[in-house]
């Protein structure tokens, strides 16, 4: 697993900002007292929760990161989440950010089952078709999840990326694909969501950031010109 090692994490600072400004958002709906990060990697993100007033903060990921927990309050389990997996409480919040892409597709359905059982409440993003990255291997339109969360009796709700979409202390990837996913007739709906509105049409999930659109524009137009260059200097060499 060299892929996830120091490098593939960088600056945690970067993922802590962005992890602030979402996180505030959802705390000013409800204020969650316990939070489980699947996929958490060193940890920003249930540091600024901390930070925030969460009482209980847990993560779940590879063996990699045991050790290297950015604060030690956190409560760590190594898991293979290419498996099911199971946790024996009930959370106020699940995060998952960034993570689905690194798994195999024939598990989504399970995985989207297993977050599903860890809370009421879940924030989720997954890297968009195309989006590209390191060691994306499941990488799929917004609705594709969103039909999974809503096979298991969850809501989806584009509040957060209107909010942040133009936020450039935010990294693009999360303005592109966060959503929030609420229980169907929960505590947590009756009480924090019913007044919000959510969507009846999930393609209108995948809307593109702009910035990702045209980060992609660019690489695709560098890559088709190297792809000239080469054909030119090949066919020179053989003239």
């Amino acid at each position: 697993m060299d892929n996830y090692g120091d490098e593939f994490y960088g600056n945690n600072e970067t993922r802590v900002e962005s992890s602030s400004e979402i996180l505030k958002i959802i705390f000013d709906i409800f204020k969650p007292k316990s939070i489980l990060d699947v996929g958490c990697g060193r940890g920003a993100w249930l540091k600024k929760s901390k930070e925030l007033g969460v009482e209980k903060i847990y993560g779940i990921d590879g063996a990699w990161n045991n050790g290297k927990l950015i604060d030690d309050q956190i409560v760590f389990e190594s898991v293979d989440l290419n498996k099911d997996f199971k946790c024996d409480n009930q959370f106020d919040l699940t995060l998952c950010l960034e993570v689905a892409e690194h798994l195999d597709e024939k598990i989504s359905k399970n995985f989207i089952t297993c977050l599903t059982k860890t809370s009421n409440v879940i924030l989720f993003s997954a890297a968009f078709k195309h989006q590209g990255g390191v060691s994306h291997v499941n990488e799929n339109l917004h609705s594709y999840w969103g039909q999974l969360f809503s096979n298991n009796d969850f809501l989806v709700f584009d509040i957060i990326r209107p909010s942040i979409w133009d936020n450039n202390k935010i990294s693009y990837w999360y303005r592109q694909n966060c959503f929030l996913y609420v229980r169907k007739n929960s505590t947590e709906y009756e009480s924090f969501f019913k007044n919000y509105s959510f969507l009846k049409n999930l393609k209108l999930m995948d809307t593109i950031h702009p910035e990702m659109f045209f980060r992609k524009v660019k690489s695709q137009g560098l890559k088709y010109h190297l792809k000239q260059i080469i054909r030119l200097l090949k066919k020179k060499l053989y003239e």
